[in-house]
């Protein structure tokens, strides 16, 4: 919700850093806005050149055989345990190579400037697990979840990445990345909650 609300007043080029993000009490989202406010302002005291790749929520194969939270996450959507995304409500999606092919991009331009947000899809938690049990239908992902955050509507403004030639994997590939990860770390098998 915290991005919602961050979307909806601030466009990317405006940042605002208000208090009432401490009454969300949503805590990784409140430190990761207070540590790039922070890095802002150490580049500007100290005249550095300082570009920000803002990635939604990022999903993927994972690397390391231990999970990392996102991972966790995921891991638990596929059996079943769906309240954390219930929670969530509506998010944005990213694949984790399209945010290190973000990164690469804004390191390899001259010219590159100011926060670039790294956004593939925007679905709400239900939207969601109807795509994924649809998908991955030996799994107990239900098809449906309940609107406990009402009608948000919003999106992110990829343009100036968009405009440096990234071109964003979808949703199924995500996942479908995801899913193979998982499996091949032993965390996940077909038919199996």
């Amino acid at each position: 919700m915290l991005m919602y609300f961050l979307s909806k007043h601030f466009p990317e080029e405006r940042v605002g850093w208000f208090s009432s993000r401490r009454a969300w009490q949503i805590w990784y989202a409140v430190a990761k806005i207070l540590a790039e406010k922070s890095a802002w302002e150490f580049a500007k005291e100290n005249n550095i050149d300082l570009v920000a790749v803002l990635p939604t929520f990022v999903i993927g194969p994972n690397l390391s055989p231990v999970l990392g939270p996102t991972a966790s996450d995921v891991l638990g959507l596929f059996k079943g345990e769906t309240e954390k995304f219930t929670i969530f409500g509506r998010m944005g999606y990213v694949h984790i190579d399209d945010v290190a092919s973000c990164h690469i991009l804004v390191y390899e331009t001259a010219g590159a400037k100011g926060r670039y947000i790294c956004n593939s899809a925007v679905l709400g938690s239900d939207e969601l697990v109807a795509l994924l049990a649809k998908r991955f239908p030996s799994f107990p992902i239900p098809k449906s979840l309940p609107n406990i955050h009402g009608e948000q509507t919003y999106g992110y403004n990829t343009s100036k990445i968009r405009k440096l030639g990234l071109e964003f994997r979808g949703v199924e590939e995500m996942f479908d990345d995801s899913v193979e990860s998982l499996k091949a770390h032993g965390y996940l098998r077909e038919g199996a909650a």
